[in-house]
């Protein structure tokens, strides 16, 4: 991740952040918190990326922006066996005299 955002043109290329999003890698058995879920459910719902056919991850999305106040955010869709189903992209600007507005 930190040699991704080190990269001049890292907010056009958010292929890393969503490889990051899409592990589908459990947590070890003894790093799970006891939330009261069974067991199963508890190495299922760990991982960065849920894929189930009764819950699991819908969509991921990544939020770039760059020093000079350029935004991108993507969002990509899956269905419950965890395919791409579609990506939504939009770019657009942000100003310094904007963000001080919100403050």
């Amino acid at each position: 991740f930190a040699r991704w955002c080190g990269t001049p043109a890292a907010a056009d290329h958010p292929a890393p952040l969503f490889a990051l999003l899409r592990d589908t890698e459990p947590a070890p058995d003894d790093a799970l918190p006891a939330t009261g879920v069974p067991l199963e459910w508890e190495r299922m719902l760990s991982a960065p990326f849920i894929v189930s056919p009764t819950y699991g991850t819908r969509c991921s999305t990544v939020v770039t922006i760059d020093r000079d106040g350029n935004v991108r955010f993507v969002e990509r869709g899956f269905d419950a066996a965890g395919n791409a189903t579609g990506e939504i992209a939009y770019r657009f600007t942000v100003s310094a005299a904007n963000a001080s507005r919100r403050r």
